[in-house]
């Protein structure tokens, strides 16, 4: 892997870990039985998310990058509550008892 793309990957992860940490903040998050705390999780998200955009505007123009970021950053917020009913789903699919067939 070359240096370059190493950034990139870097760059998408810091993105989208900085969004999911603001995610987890929101009062109606559904991954948490209590949302992260405000205080200190949204500026380590802003940080992060910050973070992936320099670099990415280290690798493109900077508005190229605010595009990619901000892309990125609606991909996660979608994908989170959507990923969540899933899990949730599937849970309770796992311990719904199951019937027998008729004998």
């Amino acid at each position: 892997m070359n240096e370059s793309a190493a950034v990139v990957l870097l760059a998408t992860a810091l993105v989208a870990a900085g969004t999911a940490s603001l995610y987890l903040t929101a009062p109606r998050q559904q991954w948490l039985g209590r949302p992260l705390s405000s205080r200190h999780w949204r500026g380590i998200g802003a940080v992060l998310w910050l973070a992936g955009w320099w670099l990415w505007g280290d690798q493109t123009r900077p508005v190229t990058a605010l595009f990619v970021a901000l892309m990125l950053s609606m991909l996660v917020l979608v994908a989170m509550p959507l990923l969540a009913v899933l899990r949730e789903a599937h849970q309770a699919r796992q311990s719904a008892p199951r019937s027998g067939g008729p004998s």
